[in-house]
C-alpha cells in the first residue's frame, strides 16, 4: 500500500539540480522511488549517468542533462531538451551547493576572499537563474 507522499509524487516529473552526488541524489533517488519520474541535472556527467543507472537498475524512470547553472546559455539547452521530453515537468529540486576549496585539498585558511566571492555569487545568482528558467514550465 502506497503512502500519502507516494501517492501525490506519482505522475509528478522533477528536476533535480545537483543530483549527480550527495544530497541531490539521495533526493533524485526517493523521489523516483516514490513514483515520480526524475529529471537530474548538474554539471558532472560521470556522477549524473550513476545517478541515472541507479534509479533506473531499481525500474523507475529517469532522465539525465549536463548543465552549469550559472552559464545562461546551458539553462536554455537543458530547458529545450527538458521540452523534447514527453514529460511535463511539475517541480523543481535545487541541491547544487558546490564545495568551496574542496576540490583542490584546500583548508578554510587557504580559501580568498575572491574564491569565497566567487562561490557566492555562483551559489546565489545560479539557484535565480535555474528558477528564472523552470518557473514558466512548471504546470
Amino acid at each position: 500500500m502506497k503512502n500519502k507522499i507516494q501517492k501525490n509524487l506519482e505522475d509528478q516529473c522533477i528536476l533535480v539540480f545537483g543530483g549527480a552526488y550527495g544530497v541531490g541524489r539521495a533526493i533524485a533517488i526517493h523521489l523516483a522511488r516514490c513514483g515520480a519520474q526524475v529529471i537530474v541535472a548538474g554539471r558532472t556527467e560521470a556522477g549524473l549517468h550513476e545517478t541515472r543507472r541507479r534509479i533506473k537498475d531499481e525500474g523507475n524512470a529517469c532522465e539525465s542533462i549536463r548543465c552549469d547553472f550559472t552559464k545562461e546559455e546551458d539553462l536554455i539547452q537543458m530547458m529545450s531538451n527538458i521540452e523534447s521530453l514527453p514529460l511535463s515537468l511539475t517541480g523543481v529540486v535545487n541541491a547544487a551547493f558546490g564545495h568551496i576549496g574542496e576540490d583542490e585539498g584546500k583548508n578554510i585558511e587557504e580559501v580568498s576572499y575572491s574564491e569565497l566571492r566567487e562561490f557566492c555569487e555562483g551559489s546565489v545568482l545560479g539557484s535565480w537563474f535555474l528558477t528564472k528558467a523552470t518557473a514558466s514550465h512548471l504546470r
